[in-house]
């Protein structure tokens, strides 16, 4: 009995606080799973997605774009993108605070998984990631490898920006703009939300469009040659060590 009790105790004393943490103890399928991402406050918690299989690392999803049916829109509130939206079974951002949680000392990689709309793949790694706290939000992401090309290396130490809170170094607002186009007529469009510097090499919160578009406003990865517009994106993170 005493044990067990100490068995539990420990549980509770440990939660995983990525999915790392789940494969490490054996949990190697795929899948939604909670996770704790703050280490000294084990209430706080999340319902994160799981991708267990490539590399054999142990990512924590914290970004997708799928351009399935059921779309999510990411038009959204600073707030919003501070504590994350919409349900990490599909299309979904998973928050700034559990990003920056997930990430803290830069020890961490990020993968960025491309499709474009002729079912090309690319992807971007980088082996050192870290997301700062509040309230700016700060990137670093350096020691690039892939096919995709480098298409963050302009917006490390930027901090991140969106149409009601503009941090952009650029005079107008990056996160907003306004497009006349014939298949939106005087509509208002968003870049989306991103680390944008002055505007943006990439763009992976931006308006998802059902074609290949060269609009300005749409999910890219400028440092990808021939691939100006994409259909699915998944940015994930994991430790290092």
């Amino acid at each position: 009995m005493v044990k067990k009790v100490k068995h539990e105790i420990n549980t509770w004393k440990s939660p995983p606080r990525h999915c790392k943490d789940l494969l490490v103890s054996g949990d190697n399928v795929s899948g939604v799973r909670q996770i704790h991402h703050f280490p000294n406050r084990p209430y706080f918690r999340v319902n994160a997605y799981c991708e267990q299989t490539i590399d054999g690392e142990g990512w924590t999803v914290v970004q997708r774009r799928s351009n399935d049916s059921n779309r999510e829109r990411f038009y959204r509130t600073f707030k919003e993108y501070q504590l994350g939206f919409a349900d990490t079974g599909g299309e979904f951002w998973l928050g700034l605070d559990p990003i920056h949680a997930l990430t803290p000392t830069g020890l961490h990689e990020l993968r960025i998984d491309l499709e474009d709309y002729d079912g090309e793949q690319g992807f971007a790694k980088y082996g050192y990631l870290r997301v700062e706290g509040p309230p700016f939000y700060y990137l670093g992401a350096k020691l690039f490898t892939g096919d995709a090309g480098d298409a963050l290396i302009n917006h490390n130490a930027v901090a991140f920006s969106i149409h009601d809170v503009d941090r952009d170094r650029n005079t107008k607002n990056c996160a907003a703009v306004r497009v006349l186009s014939r298949l939106r007529l005087n509509a208002r469009q968003s870049y989306g939300a991103w680390w944008y510097h002055n505007c943006y090499d990439s763009n992976l919160n931006g308006h998802q469009y059902n074609f290949a578009s060269t609009a300005v406003d749409e999910i890219r990865w400028n440092a990808w040659d021939g691939h100006d517009s994409l259909r699915r994106t998944s940015m994930m993170v994991h430790p290092a060590y």
